[in-house]
């Protein structure tokens, strides 16, 4: 019936809707009621606004149905009825439930209805019950919707917070809509943060919203803060490639030097985790000229030889396929490819049940950076697939690739499929990348 409501003349929709709100599942009668939102009348949605009242804050499941069904209602209520919606709001009790609900109005509330919502949000507590908390949920939703003054007031409730970690969360919300007279504050609020790795990480989503000047600064503090961290231990280099990580992205040229000789200093991560050293390389590489960019980006590439698993191996490779020089790029693609054909043809899932094809997933993942002188031999390793199932996942992830001139060997290796589902679903894969004389035939 639902279903069909949008199709149905007023009357029906009205019996319809007094079918649902007679159910006695609260949950049940919240879900229906927010697929008929979208063809609900105005009075029809004035009636289910008020018999969101009467839903439960909070289900046995954790969920809220009163809060659910204001949030669908909200894209669909008039300027009359949304401040009826933000009293529904007011009569919730549940901190969880009343953030979720002031998550879903926010993007539809009229400037003196945000100064109400906002008010509601500073009342929230700010305790974690179920992994986040209320308080910096809803300023995190309200945040793009905020009057200047109101996000002074919010920088300054922000302040107030605190955990650290929930204040970080909220202060990276509002970031991109401040105004540049409260920057200054910003940067206060994420200097007074005590964890070294949390403030790097805040002070790092800063840089990019200040001046240049200032935001070199902030930055050189960022990475002044990660050389603090501590580098005897495996978590503590963790910690340090994670700042740089951080940092990384915004670092101007005049720090890129220090940086690196940061990463190089990791010299744990090459046993306890290379990808996270690799990583930290290759993000780096962007801050030195291209002659220098290859030299970091060759360190990235030799670390790769350091990793034991030839998927994780194939990863990385794809990773880095997209800062490297065409002809890095060949090499290493050579060697992914040379890498997948030592990937299992086969393989099961956990269990047993359901099976998987490494090598064919690895020609999908690397078919996007492959050059025209690689795509043959990554059509060949395909074509050597004896299983069909994991035939047709290669053909169909090289298939946007090819070249007309391999796509004929393609297309003769899928019509000649035993099964039909995986003849039909390799050639339909083709159908976009073939001429219209052959499409039709295909």
């Amino acid at each position: 019936l639902v279903s069909l409501s949008r199709y149905l003349p007023q009357n029906y929709k009205v019996a319809v809707l007094d079918r649902v709100l007679a159910l006695a599942d609260h949950g049940a009668r919240a879900k229906l009621l927010a697929a008929l939102v979208p063809s609900m009348s105005g009075d029809m949605l004035a009636q289910t606004l008020a018999a969101a009242r009467e839903l439960d804050e909070e289900d046995r499941y954790g969920s809220s149905p009163r809060s659910d069904l204001i949030g669908a209602l909200a894209p669909n209520l008039s300027p009359e009825l949304l401040p009826k919606a933000l009293d529904a709001v007011e009569t919730i009790k549940n901190d969880d439930s009343r953030a979720a609900a002031l998550c879903g109005l926010a993007p539809h509330l009229s400037p003196d209805l945000l100064a109400r919502s906002f008010t509601l949000a500073c009342e929230l507590s700010e305790e974690q019950k179920h992994g986040r908390s209320p308080r910096v949920e809803a300023m995190r939703a309200l945040a793009p919707y905020l009057s200047p003054g109101l996000m002074q007031r919010a920088l300054r409730a922000i302040r107030a917070i605190t955990n650290e970690r929930d204040r970080s969360k909220a202060i990276f919300a509002t970031l991109p809509y401040l105004p540049s007279h409260l920057l200054p504050e910003a940067t206060i609020a994420a200097r007074e943060i005590s964890d070294d790795l949390t403030r790097v990480e805040v002070l790092s989503a800063l840089a990019p919203h200040l001046s240049p000047d200032q935001g070199q600064e902030v930055l050189d503090e960022a990475l002044q803060t990660a050389a603090r961290l501590p580098m005897t231990s495996d978590f503590g280099q963790s910690c340090c490639a994670r700042a740089i990580l951080n940092i990384a992205p915004n670092l101007p040229t005049s720090l890129g030097e220090r940086a690196m000789v940061m990463a190089r200093s990791l010299s744990r991560l090459k046993e306890h985790d290379r990808i996270l050293r690799i990583d930290v390389f290759s993000e780096l590489a962007h801050c030195f000229p291209p002659d220098l960019r290859d030299e970091v980006l060759g360190e990235s590439l030799d670390e790769v030889a350091g990793i034991e698993s030839d998927a994780m191996r194939i990863e990385v490779f794809c990773k880095l396929a997209p800062r490297l020089s065409p002809e890095m790029k060949v090499k290493s693609l050579s060697e992914g490819l040379q890498t997948a054909m030592r990937l299992p043809e086969i393989d099961y899932a956990l269990g047993g049940v359901g099976r998987w094809s490494p090598r064919a997933q690895a020609l999908c993942d690397l078919a996007p950076y492959l050059s025209k002188e690689l795509l043959p031999q990554a059509l060949i390793l395909a074509l050597e697939l004896q299983d069909e199932n994991a035939l047709a996942t290669a053909l169909i992830g090289l298939g946007p690739y090819l070249p007309v001139s391999l796509m004929d060997a393609a297309l003769t290796t899928a019509r000649h499929m035993e099964q039909g589902y995986d003849r039909v679903r390799t050639l339909s894969s083709f159908l976009q990348y073939l001429p219209e004389n052959s499409r039709t035939t295909v």
